[in-house]
């Protein structure tokens, strides 16, 4: 019985730190995407600045 309880411990903190992990990295996707995004959108800015002067 200690043993399954072991196993159950175990298995549970296993999954919790696999959560943790998986959630830190749809954290790094998240902020590159975003990084990205604000990058790109100050492009089209710049873009649309140059042709509205040019």
């Amino acid at each position: 019985m200690v043993v399954l309880r072991i196993l159950y411990v175990g298995i549970r903190k296993c999954k919790e730190h696999h959560w943790i992990n998986h959630w830190r990295m749809i954290c790094i996707v998240i902020n590159y995407h975003w990084c990205f995004v604000k990058w790109y959108v100050l492009v089209v800015i710049i873009l649309l600045g140059m042709g509205v002067c040019t």
